[in-house]
């Protein structure tokens, strides 16, 4: 799966554990942002809500009495109607005992609530949890095509469409001025209801790239979480009610210009 649809595909279920297995240490942190801005709108909600569960200091490893205290703080602090989050980062960090506990909580925690474990190598997962769990294992070779290879297979796949479309909706986010906006419309009307979605992918390609590139610029990072939420929220209603414009493509791809071409150091 696509990094890009991790966090709304989770959105969209009642809870559950679930392993991802990652190949850049830097998928861990966007995640973990998106989760928090896409599960959250409050502070509070995150500080009831989010649990990271990580080692103690000088330990390496998540204690039996870590998780019987976990289980104390989530079950009583937990908001009606608000997910719950457990994020562990590095999933080797549980041993036999913790990870038996843990097990006996996954079983007897309410709906809405989401384990979510790292892994570089879902092999290493011990298997009482692997069997307990969704594997969901990031695509690497969708993630992680340059942008230039990328526009170079949409202009073979997609000879209906002009070349230089693609070159205007993509070349203007590596300058360092803000265009007009209007390109952006006049770019869109070469695409119909039938080929949105290309116009799509090449959005969530353009914020996917920034969003791994701006992982030490903390303003553009988490602007780029928000924009990322809001368009797969607007993109699945609008395939829901058929309502989807290329107007609101445009507006979406300038959003990203203007504050890309601001922020992006």
């Amino acid at each position: 799966m696509q990094i890009d649809l991790i966090t709304n595909n989770l959105f969209n279920l009642s809870g559950g554990s679930f392993i991802v297995e990652y190949r850049e240490a830097d998928d861990v942190d966007i995640i973990k942002e998106s989760i928090l801005n896409t599960f959250y709108t409050k502070q509070y909600e995150r500080d009831l809500n989010f649990f990271e569960l990580s080692p103690e200091k000088d330990s390496l490893e998540i204690s039996v009495s870590q998780i019987r205290e976990l289980k104390k703080r989530f079950i009583h602090k937990a908001i009606e109607d608000t997910p719950i989050v457990i994020f562990n980062r590095n999933i080797a960090s549980l041993n036999n005992n913790s990870a038996n506990a843990l097990l006996k909580i996954t079983e007897e925690t309410p709906a809405n609530t989401f384990f979510i474990f790292f892994t570089n190598s879902s092999f290493k997962v011990l298997a009482t949890i692997k069997s307990r769990s969704r594997i969901i294992k990031i695509d690497n070779e969708n993630s992680f095509t340059s942008i230039k290879d990328y526009i170079s297979n949409l202009k073979i796949k997609n000879e209906d469409i002009p070349e230089s479309i693609f070159d205007q909706l993509s070349e203007p986010f590596f300058k360092k001025e803000t265009i007009h906006d209007s390109q952006f419309f006049d770019c869109m009307k070469a695409f119909d209801k039938h080929s949105f979605s290309i116009a799509s992918n090449l959005y969530l390609k353009i914020i996917q790239h920034f969003l791994h590139s701006s992982i030490g610029n903390e303003v553009l990072f988490k602007y780029l979480l928000k924009l990322h939420s809001d368009f797969l929220n607007d993109i699945n209603e609008s395939i829901q009610f058929n309502t989807m414009t290329s107007d609101l493509l445009a507006v979406y791809f300038y959003r990203l210009q203007s504050n890309v071409s601001k922020y992006a150091q």
